[in-house]
Formats: structure tokens, C-alpha cells, sequence
């Protein structure tokens, strides 16, 4: 795991920016204060008013409104790094709390990255990006922390500038607070323009390389890997015991992955271009796994285990569901099923289904240089779709429950 701290930049100008932006010197409605323009802004100081709300002297009626904007370089981590967790931190510079609000992160969206101006005040998300902080829980003089959600850890740019933003919570969530005549809510926090670092806005960003890492282990939780274009590589273990491995998007890849287990729970890959490459050992103990995809392969995957549970690829028309180079297929007390219009399984040497089922089905489904297929009559079930199957190089089929059935060019069907 490596590190990596950031801080806004100094003034305005630069690469980032921190500031602050608000809606004051009004006598308006809660929606109106909410909804309208901003009208004044500020990047200069050594302190900022976050998640500031002031009532006016007219039931009901709002004085001012200020929102906080935080931008950091996180460019430094590269398209490669997996972010496994994050921390934003300010520095308390003192609060008042008469509404008794809460402090929430969310994203921002200024009109520059290195500058703030009144209109930046409607560009702030509704979206928490961490647990919302009591402005009573706030301590004095030191930072306090937002651990960061996913989809606050999802806003952080690998590649650019991450932009966050802060404001009441009562704001946020656009939930009045109960009106009391000309009285506010805030927390001040030290901004970057305060003198050194120790006290400046940070995030503090925990990651790994890609390819680096070789273990990823989700005890009793869950490893999720999302994106259009997401991809692991070299890694040899994927670990989710008693929890969930899934990896989505429009073209997966999983590379040079020689265990990917999920004892008593499951594993998922999903997507349009969906591929394990030299995947070893898939394993789903008391559990599932299941790939999917209009072009789903597994490529050089020796041994698919899915005993007490079940092994699923499946494809759709006019592509592939492929399994290559996979020499057990095990699905003892379970199943294994490779569906699609064009369902192949390639250099697979051995098929044990005790107590379970193996389903290859397709219009054009293909078994090569498969030697052994292993099931027991009345127990389990191997089938082999509608139309003649190819099995090339078949050399011994032992098992006196098969019934094995010679058609032309050496094409077999195998049923129980």
C-alpha cells in the first residue's frame, strides 16, 4: 500500500484553489437563499466559514447561506492506482452551532480549477461524500476527518484535479431548520492560505499500483471493480471469503489471475468484453461464480471449482462464451452451465460432476481435447446441446453411466 497526501494551493492562480462562496445581505426565503445566485466570494484568509447558515429578523426568513470549495491535485496517483480508502481533513478554527447542523462533503464543480467566484455557489452536489460531522462533535484547535465513502472515494481523480466541497448539512439535505430570530450555524477551518501545512485542508489517499499488488482479500466483505474500462493485472489471488469478488464494466479484463476464490460466497464478472486470461483456480466453495457477457472468455484457467455451490459463463448471439485451456471443471454438489449461440470449451481435460450437473448448451457448442467426462446415473447430468458436437482427441470415456452415442466425423453426443 502506498500514501499519498495533498493540499490546495496557495491563493489563486496556481493548480487548485480553496474558497469560499455565499449568498448574503438578502432577507429571503429558505428556497430562494438555496436556489438563487451567489453574490459574494473569498479565496484570500487563514480561515473559512463551512456550512454557514444566518438567519434574518424576519420570521422565517434567511440572511445568508456560505459554501465551501476544496480542490487538490491528485494527478500523482495515475490511471494505474487502486484508492482503497481516503480521509479529508480540516482544521477547526472555531464554530457556533445554534441550528444544530452538520458539516457535509460533497462534490463541487467551480468555473476554474484554480479560483473561486460568487457563481460557484450552485455548483456544490447534494451526494455525501462521508459521514455528515456534528458540528457539537467538532474539536477544538485540531483536524477532524471524514472518512470517505465510495462514492466519495469514486469523485477522486486519478488523472486530474479532485474537487470536493463542503455545506451545512440542513443545506444539503434542503431541510429548513427550525427559525430562530438572527442567529447562525458554521465552522470555521484553517484554509491553505494559512502559514505551513500542518494546519491546511488535506486528503490523505491510501493505494496501490496497478500489477503490483498480488494478493486482494475481502474478508467477510466485498472487492468491487467498476468501470468502462477496468482491469486487473497480474494479479494471482483473488481472495473474497464468506463475502463477494465483482467486476463489472463494458470491456473487463482480468489477467494472469491464478486463484480467484470465494468460498461460501461468490464471484462475478460482468460486461460487454468480459475475460479471466490465465485464471487457474476460480473457486466458489458453498458459493457461486459466474462470468457473463456478449464475449465472455476464460483463458488458461485450469481448475473451476464450484463444490456445494455453482459455476455459470454465459454469452449471447454472435459471440463467444469460451473457456480455454481449463483442465478441471469441478462441480461437485453443484453445477456448472456455459450458455450461448456459440458456446466453446477448449483443452479441458477433465468434467467431474458428482452430485451436481455440467450443462454445455448452444447451437454450436464444442468440446476439444476433453479427455475424461466423469458422472454418475441419477445423480448428476452432463449434456451437451441440441445440435452434433465436436469432441476432438477424445481418447477415453470410462465412466460406464455415460451413454456415448458415435456420429459421423467423430462427433459424440454424451448424455447420462
Amino acid at each position: 500500500m502506498a500514501e499519498l497526501t495533498v493540499y490546495p494551493d496557495v491563493g489563486t492562480g496556481n493548480t487548485t484553489v480553496d474558497g469560499q462562496t455565499g449568498r448574503e445581505g438578502v432577507d429571503e426565503t429558505w428556497a430562494t437563499i438555496r436556489g438563487s445566485a451567489g453574490t459574494t466570494f473569498a479565496t484570500g484568509g487563514t480561515s473559512h466559514y463551512n456550512g454557514y447558515i444566518l438567519s434574518s429578523t424576519t420570521n422565517d426568513q434567511w440572511a445568508g447561506v456560505r459554501r465551501c470549495l476544496y480542490l487538490f491535485d491528485t494527478s500523482a496517483l495515475t490511471g494505474a492506482a487502486s484508492i482503497s480508502a481516503a480521509t479529508f481533513s480540516l482544521c477547526d478554527d472555531g464554530k457556533a452551532d445554534n441550528y444544530a447542523d452538520s458539516i457535509a462533503v460533497v462534490s463541487s464543480n467551480p468555473a476554474s480549477d484554480n479560483d473561486v467566484i460568487a457563481a460557484d455557489y450552485s455548483t456544490l452536489g447534494s451526494t455525501l461524500f462521508a459521514a455528515a460531522l456534528d458540528i457539537t462533535a467538532i474539536n477544538a484547535g485540531v483536524y477532524n476527518d471524514f472518512a470517505l465513502n465510495g462514492a466519495g472515494l469514486a469523485a477522486i481523480s486519478k488523472t486530474g484535479i479532485t474537487k470536493f466541497g463542503t455545506l451545512s448539512e440542513a443545506d444539503r439535505a434542503n431541510s429548513m431548520p427550525a427559525w430562530a430570530s438572527n442567529v447562525s450555524s458554521y465552522w470555521k477551518a484553517r484554509t491553505a492560505d494559512y502559514t505551513g501545512t500542518a494546519k491546511d485542508p488535506k486528503l490523505v489517499i491510501t493505494y496501490t499500483l496497478g500489477g503490483s499488488p498480488y494478493t486482494l482479500t475481502a474478508d467477510a466483505g466485498s472487492f468491487t471493480q467498476t468501470g468502462t474500462a477496468a482491469t486487473l493485472l497480474q494479479g494471482y489471488a483473488f481472495d473474497a471469503d464468506a463475502g463477494s469478488y465483482t467486476q463489472t464494466g463494458t470491456a473487463v479484463t482480468m489477467r494472469k489471475g491464478f486463484t480467484m476464490a470465494v468460498d461460501a460466497g461468490s464471484f462475478t464478472l460482468t460486461g460487454s468484453d468480459a475475460r479471466p486470461w490465465i485464471g487457474y483456480a476460480i473457486d466458489a466453495d458453498p458459493g457461486a461464480f459466474v462470468l457473463s457477457g456478449t464475449a465472455a472468455d476464460l483463458l488458461h484457467a485450469q481448475i473451476l471449482d464450484a463444490a456445494g455451490g455453482s459455476f455459470t459463463l454465459t454469452g449471447t448471439a454472435g459471440t463467444l462464451a469460451d473457456l480455454l485451456r481449463g483442465y478441471a471443471i469441478d462441480a461437485d454438489a453443484g453445477a456448472f452451465a456455459l450458455t450461448g449461440t456459440a458456446a466453446d470449451l477448449l483443452y479441458h481435460r477433465v468434467f467431474p460432476v458428482g452430485s451436481g450437473a455440467f450443462t454445455l448448451t448452444g447451437t454450436d457448442a464444442t468440446l476439444l481435447y476433453a479427455a475424461l467426462f466423469s458422472g454418475t446415473a441419477g445423480v448428476n447430468t452432463f449434456t451437451v446441446g441440441t445440435l452434433p458436437v465436436n469432441l476432438l482427441s477424445v481418447t477415453t470415456l470410462p465412466d460406464n453411466d455415460l451413454a456415448v452415442t458415435t456420429l459421423p466425423a467423430n462427433e459424440l453426443d454424451v448424455t447420462v
